[in-house]
């Protein structure tokens, strides 16, 4: 009975060995899992990291971009002030001309006065030419017959 007790020890003892071997060898396996796991982890947080770098980046980027949007904005609007202005003037001159070449015409409105020449070329009408309205002798200072040349 002793050698059956003992055999059966035994029996429990290389079970029990086998279940220790097969417990060690998934210990094993488990531990390499966790680190590859953290490993894994470890990357995906620098990536995170990395991403979040890229992100200011981005912002700053996206900032300047921003700005250079509403600088070209202001750009386009002070353009198409200056070709309103140019539009404008070229009616002036246009006009200018057309009286230019009827000096016989009487004068559309009421008597046409330039202070001086500043005001006759802010108006559009310099230079003026004797006979055009708004021509005086004190704007043609050589006596020629054209004024604020």
């Amino acid at each position: 009975m002793v050698l059956v007790a003992e055999s059966a020890g035994r029996s429990e003892l290389a079970q029990a060995q086998d279940e220790s071997v097969r417990l060690a060898a998934q210990l094993d396996e488990k531990q390499a899992e966790i680190a590859a796991l953290e490993e894994a982890l470890e990357s995906a947080e620098e990536a995170l990291l990395d991403i979040d770098a890229r992100s200011a980046e981005l912002d700053d980027r996206q900032a300047e971009l921003e700005s250079a949007a509403a600088d070209l904005d202001a750009r386009a609007a002070e353009i198409a002030t200056a070709e309103a202005a140019l539009v404008a003037r070229s009616a002036q001159v246009d006009a200018a001309a057309a009286a230019a070449s009827r000096p016989n015409d009487p004068p559309a409105a009421g008597p046409v006065y330039f202070e001086n020449c500043d005001a006759a070329r802010a108006a559009g009408a310099a230079p003026v030419r004797a006979g055009d309205p708004g021509y005086a002798s004190h704007l043609d200072r050589d006596d020629d017959g054209v004024g604020c040349e």
